[in-house]
């Protein structure tokens, strides 16, 4: 089982010092929920109660104390009464009246178990202490004996909780339940105006700093980067093979493959020998307007799915169909849900306060990632299937593509003349050989002027020899043919008849010509192929068909896979800059309604405080240290008004503009206000998300703990709350009084260091019996003095001021009391 929540704990505070009026119809509830509001809580333990009283009032104010103290939410009650005792009429034998000051009047209410009363009968105090057998030393603060500015320390202490069970404990014990307190304050704390200037500045860093480096702020979730997707998931393992767009892709393709293998079978010799050349550019023709086809159809398609498939807002049942109806299925990645997505923002934006980053920049931050992470939708990729794969490409694929033709060839020609000079020389029986070799020549060369069947007369190409139209005709060319070999056979002649070559030379210019014819002729050949595979643009189809693939690649993973993702992490991370800058803005407008406040404060005349420096005294400055406690503080604040919305934006991110954020930033800024105000800085509040790495209320407010150590060593510093006159009332036996010192549990760890027999700097004598409290303003001692046996009498509450009764009579120890409750209190009763 786990064991119940402890609520805080209140010391109510109720003042009757200027009248009971306002508190007699009043319900002890209402002022528990006042003070609940004062100190910032929602629920506590309200069952300690101070009151504030003079001697005059205590009398005529015991039915508030019995009912408060009746009532079942309180267990014990401590008035504290200022001012000089009312003291007792006494009649002398012969019935004159003198009245005796040095007897203080106290209600029957106030001596039941757990009621007891602390007297201060002059807040300037005197100078003295137990066993003391000189003589009082006197102060002067310039404040008179019942002014309530002198025991603001003493109800500050009092309303610890820890001191103040303790006083009523040590009380409850003496006989008549009435002690005199003797206290000695060292406050941790840096000056009222400094510690304002320091909060309005941290708010002001806070709610209001811009970063120039915010898009670094919030990184948001790796799983959203595609260059970070799982090794499994890939653009290849979400489009199928079989589906349809990938099957247009590899039918365009293998078309155009096909297309390229029978261009080069077209290219080879053999070929031009065959003379099947005709029906080879007929195949190349039907598999390029295939291929056309083919590639129109496949970016149809997916101009139509992107069309129909945005993904800008994610991707309903719908367009998943149409996905999956063209072979893409969109699989579930892990970490993109909405509530893991959600849960790596909140974890970043927790990364981001402890880092102290103002909020302004965090907020900055996630407007920026939402951005960057929102989908641009894949019809942004239309433009993109427009550049890779425009319309007028299919439409020229379409289109006629002419073989190219054939001209007049420089080095043919002469390599034709010269085969027909040197068989002119050939003497016979040689001319048989020649004349074969020379009809070769003359096949070859025909086949290659003609050109494939069907062939029409075209452009002329680079190395013709005449730029006039009849140069492409077949007429012109086979004339061309023949007539260097008439010509070549006519120099022949003549030279055979001028003087025969020798016999070897003949057939090896015979050969060297009819070589120069085949090399130019299948030179010739292969470029016209060459030229007819630019006018085909089949690789212009190949290249467009791979970039539509690698378009479709980056839709399914940088649209369609992350889509769904992408909108939520970027719904959210708006939702929760949204929200944070409500903080921010709630934080600007209480800063500056704390700047206007605090020049108000500086005019106010606090010199009182240094009056009380004989019983106070303020230690502390503001420095590094406290600023950034403080910035943690807002920071963790800041986190704690997010902590019940996180839910609701993750599940609803538009629900976000509709949530209270500024209403619960206002009330966690008025808790944490409170909580400074009546425990000071040292103590995380609750909301504090690192509480142990809180500085300790030395190092926060520059004190030296040393003066808390010799502060409870030095038992005789106290001032005692009355004047020299009063010293009578009171039981100054050693034995009868109780002392014990307090100090704040964050400084436990640095008190006891410097408290060790080892440390530098310790004060004299035994340290005092010490209380750890959870308040970290205050050290001190505090000391409780009984009074004397006959100086308390029992007050007639409806009598005149003055009457009581006899002290040896009616004086009795607590719990005695017939008219009070037997045993121990309890908040049940």
């Amino acid at each position: 089982m786990t064991a119940p929540k402890e609520h805080p704990r209140i010391v109510v505070l109720i003042d009757l010092r200027n009248g009971a009026e306002g508190f007699a119809a009043l319900p002890f509830e209402e002022l528990g929920r006042t003070a609940m509001r004062e100190a910032g809580v929602s629920s506590a333990d309200v069952s300690r109660v101070l009151v504030l009283d003079t001697p005059e009032g205590l009398l005529r104010h015991h039915a508030i104390h019995r009912a408060v103290y009746s009532h079942r939410s309180v267990s014990s009650l401590l008035c504290l009464v200022v001012g000089s005792a009312l003291g007792l009429v006494h009649r002398t034998e012969t019935g004159e009246r003198y009245h005796d000051p040095h007897v203080f009047l106290r209600p029957v209410s106030l001596h039941s178990p757990n009621a007891v009363t602390l007297w201060v009968g002059d807040v300037r105090g005197v100078r003295w202490d137990p066993g003391q057998t000189g003589p009082a030393g006197l102060t002067d603060n310039g404040l008179r004996p019942d002014d309530t500015r002198g025991i603001e320390p003493l109800i500050e202490t009092l309303r610890i909780p820890e001191v103040y069970d303790e006083t009523v404990r040590e009380v409850s014990s003496m006989p008549s339940a009435v002690a005199s307190p003797a206290l000695r304050l060292l406050v941790q704390e840096v000056p009222d105006d400094q510690l304002i200037r320091t909060q309005i500045d941290v708010m002001k860093w806070l709610s209001g700093q811009r970063d120039e480096h915010a898009a670094d702020v919030v990184a948001g979730p790796v799983v959203l980067d595609p260059d970070n997707l799982p090794e499994h998931v890939t653009a290849a393992s979400c489009v199928a093979e079989d589906g349809q767009l990938r099957a247009g892709y590899w039918k365009c393709v293998d078309l155009v493959h096909e297309a390229a293998d029978r261009l080069e079978e077209l290219a080879a010799f053999s070929t031009v020998l065959r003379g099947d050349a005709s029906a080879l550019v007929a195949d190349i023709v039907d598999h390029r307007r295939q291929a056309a086809l083919a590639l129109g159809a496949h970016r149809e398609l997916l101009a139509h799915v992107l069309d129909t498939v945005d993904g800008r807002v994610g991707l309903d049942a719908a367009q998943r169909d149409t996905l999956g109806d063209v072979g893409i299925r969109i699989p579930a990645l892990p970490g993109t849900g909405s509530e893991e997505i959600g849960a790596a923002l909140r974890e970043q934006v927790l990364t981001a306060t402890s880092r102290r980053r103002s909020l302004r920049a965090l907020a900055d931050g996630l407007r920026g990632f939402a951005d960057r992470t929102q989908p641009t939708g894949s019809l942004s990729s239309r433009r993109r299937l427009d550049s890779v794969c425009p319309p007028r490409l299919v439409e020229s694929l379409l289109g006629p593509a002419p073989f190219p033709r054939v001209t007049a060839n420089a080095s043919a020609v002469a390599a034709a003349a010269a085969a027909a000079s040197a068989l002119a020389q050939w003497a016979v029986p040689g001319v048989i050989t020649g004349v074969v070799a020379l009809l070769f020549v003359l096949a070859v060369g025909l086949r290659t002027l003609m050109g494939p069947a069907g062939e029409r007369p075209g452009r002329e190409r680079p190395g013709g020899l005449a730029g006039h139209p009849l140069a492409d005709h077949p007429a012109t060319r086979l004339s061309l043919l023949f007539g260097s070999v008439g010509a070549g056979s006519a120099l022949g002649a003549v030279a055979a008849d001028l003087g025969r070559a020798p016999t070897l030379l003949v057939p090896l210019a015979l050969a060297v010509a009819v070589a120069t014819v085949v090399g130019t002729v299948a030179v010739g050949w292969r470029r016209r192929v060459a030229a007819w595979r630019s006018v085909l643009a089949l690789d212009a189809a190949s290249t467009a068909a791979e970039r539509l693939r690698e378009l479709l690649d980056d839709c399914v993973v940088g649209h369609w896979l992350l889509a769904d993702a992408r909108v939520a992490a970027s719904d959210r991370a708006r939702a929760l800059a949204t929200a944070l800058t409500e903080v921010a803005d709630t934080l600007q407008a209480f800063s500056q309604r704390l700047e206007l406040s605090s020049e108000a404060v500086t005019g106010v005349d606090d010199s009182h405080l240094e009056l009380l420096s004989p019983v106070v005294h303020f230690v502390g400055q503001a420095g590094t240290p406290l600023r950034e406690t403080l910035l943690d503080d807002l920071e963790d604040l800041a986190v704690e008004v997010l902590s019940p919305f996180w839910s609701v934006i993750f599940a609803d991110p538009a629900a976000a503009t509709r949530l209270p954020v500024a209403e619960r930033t206002q009330a966690l800024v008025d808790a944490y206000q409170a909580h400074l105000v009546h425990a000071g800085t040292a103590p995380p509040p609750p909301f504090a998300r690192e509480p142990e790495r809180r500085p300790d209320p030395a190092t926060l407010v520059g004190a030296d703990i040393r003066h808390v150590v010799d502060l409870l060593r030095d038992s005789q510093g106290p001032l005692q709350l009355c004047s020299v006159d009063q010293l009578r009332m009171l039981d100054r036996q050693p034995s009868a009084i109780r002392t014990f010192g307090f100090v704040p549990h964050a400084m436990q760890k640095s008190f006891l260091a410097a408290d060790s027999p080892g440390a530098d700097g310790p004060g004299p004598g035994e340290r005092t019996r010490t209380l750890w409290t959870a308040s970290g303003r205050c050290a001190g001692l505090l000391r409780l003095v009984p009074l004397a046996l006959g100086a308390v009498r029992v007050g007639e509450p409806d009598g005149p001021a003055g009457n009581g009764r006899d002290p040896g009579s009616h004086e009795r120890r607590p719990g005695s009391d017939q008219g009070g409750r037997r045993g121990t209190r309890t908040p049940e009763g």
